[in-house]
């Protein structure tokens, strides 16, 4: 009986070495880090003319990665960078400076009452992933976890860091 014993424990020891392999695959090349589905603009300085008609400085940006999938499920965020009176790099949301209007391959800016002509600018575009079916198209629709009002409304330094930019 002490030999059963002992060929019970073999047999436990030998299932469980067999269970517990597994077979790898073969291992591919790594991959570039990056941010997938990310892409931004180098910072470039405004320069907005004055239309008489409708009272504002305005200007169209040239957008071509702004596509029509990026306006039906992505996001486009805008941001302009300046330096303050201590002397302090300021980057903030455009849009709590001006109004923005994001179209085909184009971004009109809007500025009632204030020239921003030489502050720099830059836009950051990320691509909607899968359609999630039953969701509210515009709000309620998550990127990365943060619905369109939530990334808009954050500010530069976090969005870069939620999206591994600099």
């Amino acid at each position: 009986m002490h030999t059963s014993k002992k060929i019970f424990i073999a047999l436990v020891f030998i299932m469980s070495a067999l269970f517990s392999c597994t077979k790898k695959g073969d291992t591919g090349a790594a991959g570039a880090t990056g941010t997938a589905n990310v892409m931004y603009t180098s910072w470039s300085p405004l320069s907005m003319t004055y239309n008489s008609t409708d009272s504002a400085y305005e200007q169209t940006i040239t957008a071509d990665s702004i596509t029509q999938a990026v306006l039906d499920s992505g996001l486009v965020l805008s941001y302009i960078k300046y330096t303050n009176s201590s002397s302090q790099v300021q980057v903030e949301n455009a849009g709590n400076y001006m109004e923005e209007v994001y179209g085909l391959q184009s971004i009109n800016l809007y500025s009632y009452g204030y020239d921003y002509t030489g502050v720099s600018f830059r836009y950051v575009i990320i691509h909607g992933g899968s359609n999630i079916t039953g969701r509210l198209a515009d709000t309620s629709t998550l990127i990365r976890g943060y619905t369109k009002k939530e990334w808009q409304a954050m500010p530069y330094d976090k969005v870069m860091a939620l999206l591994g930019s600099q």
